[in-house]
């Protein structure tokens, strides 16, 4: 009969596994800690990126407002206000920069729903890109696009051809430089609007008819500096250089009822800005304004 011999184990061996185990777990609560850490590392510094964020963000309509009040009191006294300027305005430890500019004094580009603005168009598009080939079939494409807009319109009289100059962009033949040579002139708002002619740059000018020449625009301005603009419509049209030129009372107008505002707000690392359409609207109670669209980044 064989007899059995007790299992004899290793201390020592059974020392170094527990270890092992330990310090095994120890890691672990190590990695686990340093995870954590850095996890509320993160969520701190995503939780103030999105704190500086907002707050950049409403300063940037706090310099919304100010374009509001000003566009408010403009029309209060009287003034022919065509632009104004937000200066270096400290407010929550950040900077304020932007100004409030009158948005018609650029041909609008939904004006070509009127047919009787289409040879004025033509005028202008000539003039600034040119007598060519290449111009007269932009001119026929934006004719016909707006043209075929008015079967959409029947549906929705709210609609207008173009939401945004950008659209241009997407037009056969349509490049960097010639968008570039055009988008100082041209805007477009929600609806028909009247050309300020105390903001009119010389080109947009040329849209209200096609009598109107290059150097008729150009001394037309020379005159609104020196008269520090005009007063009313009538003094524009007694004008000299006008003396020939056919053009509806109509389609100009001394004072804007629509305005971009653009503000940029530096605060902590952020740098933001903000472009704003603004529409003034006259009661019988009073004036007040209402922001038609907001964009932030380039307009």
């Amino acid at each position: 009969m064989v007899k059995k011999r007790p299992m004899s184990i290793n201390v020592s061996y059974a020392k170094g596994t527990i270890l092992i185990v330990a310090l095994f777990i120890i890691t672990l609560i190590e990695i686990i800690i340093v995870g954590l850490a850095t996890y509320h590392r993160v969520s701190v510094h995503h939780s103030k990126n999105f704190y500086d964020a907002l707050e950049a963000t409403n300063l940037c309509l706090a310099g919304e407002d100010w374009a509001r009040m000003r566009i408010i009191k403009s029309f209060k006294n009287n003034e022919n206000m065509t632009q104004d300027t937000l200066s270096n305005l400290t407010l929550k430890n950040g900077t304020i920069n932007g100004q409030v500019t009158d948005a018609q004094g650029q041909l609008n580009i939904n004006n070509l729903i009127n047919a009787n603005m289409q040879d004025g168009f033509k005028n202008f598009l000539t003039n600034v890109l040119g007598a060519n080939e290449k111009t007269e079939s932009f001119v026929s494409i934006i004719q016909n696009q707006v043209n075929d807009f008015e079967n959409h319109q029947a549906a929705d009289l709210s609609l207008v051809p173009f939401s945004s100059i950008t659209e241009l962009r997407t037009l056969p033949g349509m490049n960097q430089e010639l968008f570039l040579k055009l988008s100082p002139h041209i805007s477009a708002l929600p609806e028909v609007t009247a050309l300020n002619i105390n903001s009119a740059t010389n080109y947009s000018l040329l849209s209200l008819s096609p009598k109107i020449t290059l150097d008729t625009a150009k001394a037309i301005i020379s005159i609104r500096d020196n008269m520090h603009g005009f007063s009313s419509v009538d003094t524009f049209f007694a004008l000299e250089p006008l003396a020939e030129i056919e053009a509806s009372p109509d389609a100009v107008t001394v004072q804007s009822q629509y305005f971009i505002s653009t503000m940029t707000v530096h605060y902590q690392a952020i740098d933001l800005t903000l472009n704003s359409l603004i529409k003034v609207n006259k009661r019988d109670n009073g004036i007040d304004t209402m922001v038609i669209w907001r964009s932030f980044g380039t307009l």
